[in-house]
């Protein structure tokens, strides 16, 4: 047996050394698979199960090597390579385009009804040639059109715009990219409670700024160039003058922002305040830049049944404290929710005046049948005197039911010593909300489950 995992071991650590951008086709593994099925009826009395299903492990991803060579979601994603409702929705997209710009490669593609998550290959042609790529990403389905803003992304991948390659110094140009983008509303109207049942048609697009002017860059306010990206003061005069100089000076990081922000006006943008989105046409519009239209990419993933909780559900906790779940949508692999969270207390302090006082709650998140991933939360008082959380995590399996674990937000304690004899110390939104601490009494105690329908 020893010798069975010693083996497993060397072989998945040469795979992974040597395969560890490439993807599987579904019709591949399942041949594969079907091979392999035949050959254990032969040899199961020589060799252990174990050993078995390394090598199915081993042959799957050889068949993805054969498959793609793309950099793929159970790369991007690895948490998710045991959760079959996670796997066998994959798409494999595999459109390339080759501009005078970039290189672009589409490779994967799952939807959980209301997040989307792909992978692509891209690089410049010319690395000394670097552009600045401002993606747009739609979904259409039954007669209605969505936008989707990525909240999570590897390799700088942003709404607002990235370089390719990136000109961020801190970090090493990336040819691998992968991006999670949240369905944010319908095309002139509300998100509210529409979404996608069906068959989905996305639309990857991307719009390319070609500089006409050398870069530089600015210095930061700190002293350390590699940790801040806070600028001086009065550095505002220092981007106009780069732009009458026909320079483009960059932040500290790479960014655009603050050179956009002392570009002229253009004809047909209104004056005032500027949003990010308005500095992007001003970029576009600028002598600075050529703007050009890059690819687009359109391919289709399947509906997803979506699962909710009965609404209208309240839980009390601790001394007056009250949560009521106003949103828990579920998928395979992610849940989003919303407390209401009130309280009704002798001394009349309302929830909302104790959150802006930094005593109010946070939550865990947790899954039955699953383990859970929190990914994002936020906070925001009402006129009501109550507040609303708001969190999402990601899901390791389907699940049946959710449990919130109440944890007051200004709890703290101290970690193990390090080995130089320093004790940190942690807050609840980074320990407990992160996983990475045991509940206590009192949490386990106020915690409530919700069940999913």
């Amino acid at each position: 047996m020893k010798n069975d995992e010693a083996l497993r071991d060397a072989i998945r650590t040469a795979l992974d050394r040597r395969l560890s951008s490439v993807t599987e086709r579904p019709d591949s593994r399942q041949r594969m698979l079907r091979l392999i099925d035949k050959e254990e009826t032969i040899v199961k009395k020589k060799v252990s199960a174990g050993l078995i299903l390394a090598i199915a492990l081993i042959l799957a991803t050889m068949s993805a090597a054969l498959a793609t060579g793309g950099f793929g979601l159970l790369e991007y994603k690895r948490e998710q390579a045991e959760n079959e409702a996670f796997t066998e929705r994959i798409v494999t997209v595999g459109q390339r385009f080759e501009g005078d710009d970039l290189t672009l490669t589409v490779n994967e593609a799952v939807f959980n009804g209301m997040t989307l998550a792909f992978t692509m290959d891209m690089a410049p042609r010319d690395a000394s040639r670097p552009v600045y790529v401002i993606p747009t990403i739609t979904a259409e389905a039954g007669g209605q059109t969505w936008t989707a803003e990525p909240e999570a992304a590897s390799g700088g991948f942003s709404a607002d715009g990235f370089w390719v390659p990136s000109m961020d110094p801190r970090q090493a140009p990336t040819t691998q990219w992968g991006v999670e983008a949240t369905l944010s509303g319908l095309v002139g109207g509300e998100r509210g409670g529409a979404l996608p049942e069906g068959e989905v048609t996305w639309r990857l697009s991307l719009r390319i700024l070609r500089p006409n002017y050398p870069i530089a860059y600015a210095q930061p306010a700190a002293d350390d160039a590699m940790m801040s990206d806070e600028l001086p003061e009065g550095s505002e005069a220092l981007f106009a003058q780069a732009y009458a100089q026909g320079r483009i000076l960059l932040g500290p990081d790479g960014s655009l922002a603050a050179y956009a922000a002392q570009l002229p006006q253009p004809d047909g943008v209104p004056g005032g305040e500027k949003s990010w989105a308005e500095l992007l046409d001003v970029l576009a519009e600028s002598d600075a830049f050529t703007a050009v239209d890059g690819p687009s990419v359109v391919f289709t993933t399947d509906g997803v049944t979506r699962q909710t909780a009965q609404g209208g559900q309240s839980f009390a906790f601790a001394d007056g404290w009250q949560a009521e779940v106003t949103e828990l949508n579920a998928t395979f692999d992610r849940v989003e929710c919303s407390l209401r969270i009130t309280r009704d207390a002798p001394d009349g302090v309302t929830a909302a005046q104790k959150y802006e006082a930094g005593d109010y709650w946070t939550f865990a998140v947790l899954a039955e049948g699953a383990t859970t991933s929190p990914q994002g939360a936020s906070w925001s008082g009402c006129p009501d005197g109550s507040y609303v959380w708001q969190g999402n995590v990601e899901l390791s399996a389907p699940a049946t039911a959710i449990t919130f674990v109440p944890c007051r937000a200004d709890e703290t304690w101290q970690g193990e010593p390090a080995a130089d004899g320093f004790v940190p110390t942690y807050s609840t939104e980074r320990m407990v909300y992160l996983g990475q601490a045991p509940y206590t009494d009192e949490q386990e105690s106020f915690a409530f489950s919700v069940a999913l329908r």
